[in-house]
């Protein structure tokens, strides 16, 4: 697996901005504010994390890596996982990986910090992390929520 322990993703946790641990906590808890059981089962979490945009393989690599490494417990994404995964939607959202690069490198992906936060469908402000414009807009203003895509996303909940 590319994790080299069930406790890898604890270190993610550690090693998460002031910013990433408010913002992805606010996430964790509008994607099902009675996620405090265990975490998100596997189909709300499909049904938020499809709000990133990104095509279902992705969200499928994605889903694999972040259990590979503990992140997901009894079929739930917990806050850690949901933490990896973010990181993860905000590298690919930014040109930084591909699913490719997930199934390979999965847990080294998420310990990077990323560039800007992850963007959802329906969260109406932008996402860059203070004194990080997001790429190719450095007009943009920091905030703790992501940005609206385009609609007509599919919104089946199987990863």
């Amino acid at each position: 697996g590319i994790c080299r322990s069930v406790d890898s993703v604890m270190t993610l946790v550690l090693m998460l901005t002031h910013v990433e641990q408010s913002c992805y906590k606010n996430l964790f808890d509008l994607a099902d504010p009675h996620a405090s059981d265990g975490g998100l089962d596997q189909m709300k979490a499909a049904s938020f994390l499809k709000k990133s945009g990104l095509p279902q393989a992705t969200l499928h690599a994605m889903w694999n890596a972040v259990a590979s490494c503990g992140g997901v417990r009894n079929g739930k994404l917990d806050f850690m996982g949901f933490a990896a995964y973010c990181r993860l939607v905000a590298m690919v959202q930014n040109g930084l990986a591909t699913a490719d690069d997930i199934k390979m490198r999965g847990f080294e992906l998420m310990q990077r910090e990323p560039e800007a936060l992850a963007n959802f469908e329906g969260l109406s402000e932008t996402s860059s992390i203070p004194g990080s414009p997001m790429p190719g807009r450095p007009d943009s203003q920091p905030s703790l929520l992501g940005m609206p895509l385009p609609g007509g996303l599919d919104t089946g909940a199987s990863l």
